[in-house]
């Protein structure tokens, strides 16, 4: 029977007590951390957006797993410096102990987690309104799923490293973040040996750092989009609510308000369309808004952001349905009507006057526009004919407006199977 000295016994149990706590204050850490850069960045976009912008709450719920999830990781890993760890016997030498806390000493180790965990949130951040947007959008609804909703543009590119960058600095100060919140944690245990409340208001006071590295991406990444579309909103809402008088005393765009405030309806939703191509500095933008009435094509705008202020909107449902005619018409006369615009509003594919010539004795000048579906800047339009026939056309883009696939229903049906 081997015996253990009290006094050594006391000690690993003392070890293990202390890992414990560190640990429960390493992964709470952790964990609050995620939360609060996931609340600043998604949670305060759905508090702004959410009641007139749609698929915002997809977002905020990718963003938290996926906050929490690296937030947690790197918050165990974080707690775990080798001075916390209960070492087996073959480094319970105290030359072989100081060489490996030479080699990782706690301190290093934690920053090192939270600089790469740091790091890489901010990367997932910035590509969350992009690529992984138009990835969620795909598989929730089918019909636009080989589409890229709003391009990342080199801008974009440009923006994610310098941010990525930046937050690499502020990870490290992350790191020594946690490393005094698990220490104040340990001195604020109860009597039984446990986090109390002290403990754990201190775990959330450290965790609140996660609103600087959020502010670098909310700053430089999602403003840019979430701004034209507030400007927006709030110039269809205190025209509904007050009129152009409203709209007039908050120095909102009284032409707008004048034009188009009779046509205001609520419910509403806005689409983010795009940043105009003339510019790389993300300042002018295209927004849509589309009021949700019974009718089949609801009255809609499209908007120009420069920067913070409206510049102007124009009757986008009357455009659309300019559009539509025009491929009908085209589509009847067997000639490509857009060609002989000089404005060279409208583009239309080769596969489209393919399958326009071939469908030609179906079409006929009477029929029912109809708007589908609007994700982005891409827009499903309808067209019914006297004689029962339809079809659904894609358009998207800025200027000119691109419509690159027509289909009779069944192709999109099949299409969400």
């Amino acid at each position: 029977m081997n015996f253990v000295p009290r006094s050594q016994t006391t000690e690993r149990q003392q070890e293990k007590v202390m890992r414990r706590v560190l640990l429960s204050a390493g992964t709470g850490y952790g964990v609050l951390f995620g939360l609060v850069f996931s609340g600043t960045i998604w949670g305060y976009e759905v508090w702004v957006l959410s009641r007139t912008v749609d698929f915002i709450w997809p977002q905020l719920a990718l963003g938290t797993l996926l906050a929490v999830l690296i937030g947690t990781v790197a918050g165990i890993l974080g707690a775990l410096s080798p001075c916390n760890i209960i070492l087996p016997p073959a480094f319970s030498l105290p030359l072989l102990r100081r060489l490996l806390n030479q080699v990782l000493s706690w301190t290093s180790l934690t920053v090192i987690v939270w600089t790469i965990a740091t790091g890489v949130l901010s990367w997932i951040a910035a590509h969350i309104p992009y690529e992984i947007y138009d990835f969620m959008v795909g598989w929730a609804d089918p019909r636009f799923s080989n589409v890229v909703i709003l391009p990342y543009t080199h801008t974009n590119h440009v923006r994610t490293w310098l941010i990525t960058i930046a937050n690499l600095f502020v990870g490290m100060a992350i790191g020594f973040v946690e490393l005094r919140v698990v220490d104040w944690a340990w001195d604020s245990i109860t009597p039984k040996r446990r986090l109390g409340v002290a403990s754990w208001v201190m775990v959330g006071i450290g965790a609140m750092v996660a609103v600087v590295p959020a502010s670098v991406i909310n700053l430089m990444i999602m403003r840019p989009i979430r701004i034209p579309q507030q400007i927006v909103a709030e110039q269809v809402a205190v025209t509904l609510s007050g009129g152009v008088e409203a709209a007039v005393a908050q120095g909102l765009n009284k032409t707008v308000a004048d034009r188009y405030g009779t046509n205001f309806t609520e419910p509403y939703q806005i689409h983010f369309v795009d940043f105009h191509t003339d510019t790389e500095t993300l300042y002018t933008s295209s927004v849509d808004v589309v009021f949700e009435t019974d009718a089949a094509m609801p009255f809609a705008m499209r908007c120009v952001v420069l920067g913070t202020h409206l510049s102007f909107c124009d009757d986008f449902s009357k455009r659309l349905a300019d559009w539509m005619d025009v491929i009908v018409q085209s589509a009847l006369t067997g000639t490509p009507q857009w060609s002989m615009d000089g404005m060279r509003a409208l583009n239309v594919s080769e596969a489209v006057l393919v399958w326009l010539d071939t469908h030609q004795r179906e079409f006929s000048d009477n029929y029912v526009l109809s708007y589908v579906a609007q994700r982005g800047q891409w827009i499903l339009l309808s067209a019914q004919f006297d004689s029962g026939f339809e079809m659904v056309c894609r358009f998207h883009g800025l200027t000119p407006m691109y419509v690159d696939v027509c289909e009779v229903p069944a192709y999109w049906e099949q299409s969400q199977d």
